[in-house]
């Protein structure tokens, strides 16, 4: 269920609060919620009661989604090293335009895809300007709410790529593109990509090319700076499980949720049965069984493992169940490359109530159109220095401030709650 979808039932009386039913009939999320305060914040609605219990899976993955590769193979053919500042890695797809590193006369020096979950060039935004950013444009620094979009630093950062594309080195159908002709370009029959921001290397380039890329480590910046930009994706969900009034059973139903939260369980709703998905090894930890050949991972695992209500919390990834092996390889690479360099922490998972969902829905649609049409004609064709404040201005009028004020009164309950 969505928040907006929360708040109205609740408020409606159809969906009814669950804490005492927790208390009393639910051993392991009980159990759970008494360690977990900041769980326990995330499924609290802004009126103290549980509506909905919560999906948890904390493998320190989402958070760092955009990571950006380059073509090892056109590097080593041009004899230039791996990229450690912003000013090389401009230097190198440079290179690549200039030297034609695909020897296509096509070759792309840099794609990506605005606003996608893990396609954006947000690190790329807080080396040239500073600023961290994501796809929400919001942030939080020291317990502060910013909204990135209207920053100096997204101002002189935008300026950049717009000189960038005047170089010929940003794709131009980068603000245009779907995931599926994105992905279709990294495996085009000539290699002619020469760096990229995607979720993970394989399923951009294909298993046949992926040794001939690398991820580039988080970039020094114009102020000397290494910021990796968080996002806002969250670990702990809410929505998965809710009972309404018609409900005539719901002590129940609330035991039959709670085994859902045994750790065994909520290893086997996660990734499917003991015996089909999961193995115990000899020491008693649930490890991957590999899937049948031509079939991969994440489509045995959409075909077997129903998700749900569930708790795969970080600790029981050392206790209960291990990370499947794609998972363990990415939280190495989050851990290494992008943690050192957060620049700002995460928005976290706030319940927001009815009145404040109502408050900022349309204005955040309304932001959330102007930043985009106006960065991506700004980077394409330029005019930010005269465009700016007038930019600024129409956010304002929009609501962006009262948006943020919403988002910040929100963060500050939260932080009380937890």
């Amino acid at each position: 269920m969505t928040d907006a979808e929360i708040a109205t039932y609740s408020a409606s009386g159809t969906l009814i609060p669950l804490e005492g039913l927790i208390e009393k009939n639910a051993p392991n999320l009980s159990k759970l919620l008494a360690e977990r305060p900041d769980i326990k914040a995330a499924i609290t609605s802004s009126d103290g009661h549980i509506y909905s219990l919560p999906s948890v899976e904390e493998l320190g993955l989402v958070q760092f989604p955009h990571a950006m590769a380059i073509n090892t193979s056109w590097l080593k053919k041009l004899n230039i090293p791996m990229p450690k500042t912003i000013d090389e890695f401009h230097d190198a797809l440079l290179a690549f335009k200039n030297q034609d590193a695909s020897g296509t006369g096509k070759t792309i020096p840099l794609s990506f895809i605005p606003g996608s979950w893990c396609g954006d060039i947000v690190d790329l935004i807080a080396a040239l300007g500073g600023v961290p950013d994501n796809m929400d444009h919001r942030i939080v620094q020291d317990d502060k709410v910013i909204f990135t979009a209207t920053q100096d630093g997204y101002k002189k950062a935008i300026q950049t790529l717009h000189e960038w594309y005047q170089e010929g080195l940003i794709d131009p159908e980068s603000f245009s593109q779907d995931d599926k002709a994105y992905l279709a370009k990294g495996k085009a029959a000539t290699e002619n990509l020469g760096s990229f921001v995607w979720w993970e290397i394989p399923e951009m380039v294909g298993a046949d090319r992926a040794n001939n890329y690398a991820l580039v480590p988080v970039l020094e910046g114009v102020d000397g700076k290494r910021i990796a930009s968080q996002s806002n994706n969250q670990e702990i969900a809410r929505g998965a499980f809710a009972i309404t009034r018609a409900n005539k059973y719901s002590a129940a139903t609330m035991r039959w949720a709670d085994n859902l939260y045994d750790p065994i369980q909520s290893a086997q709703a996660n990734w499917g049965p003991i015996g089909e998905t999961l193995q115990k090894d000899a020491n008693g930890l649930l490890t991957q069984i590999p899937a049948p050949a031509g079939t991969s991972e994440g489509e045995r695992r959409q075909k077997v493992a129903p998700g749900g209500p569930k708790a795969n919390t970080a600790e029981n990834f050392t206790t209960v169940v291990a990370p499947e092996p794609r998972a363990a390889e990415r939280q190495k690479t989050v851990n290494e490359l992008y943690k050192p360099f957060a620049g700002s922490e995460g928005y976290p998972p706030v319940a927001l109530s009815n009145e404040e969902l109502q408050q900022i829905t349309t204005i955040q649609t309304d932001v959330t159109s102007l930043v985009k049409q106006n960065t991506a004609k700004w980077i394409v064709s330029g005019g930010i220095e005269q465009e700016w404040d007038g930019y600024v201005s129409q956010l304002k009028n929009v609501g962006v401030d009262k948006m943020i004020e919403v988002y910040q009164q929100a963060y500050d309950r939260y932080k009380k709650n937890s």
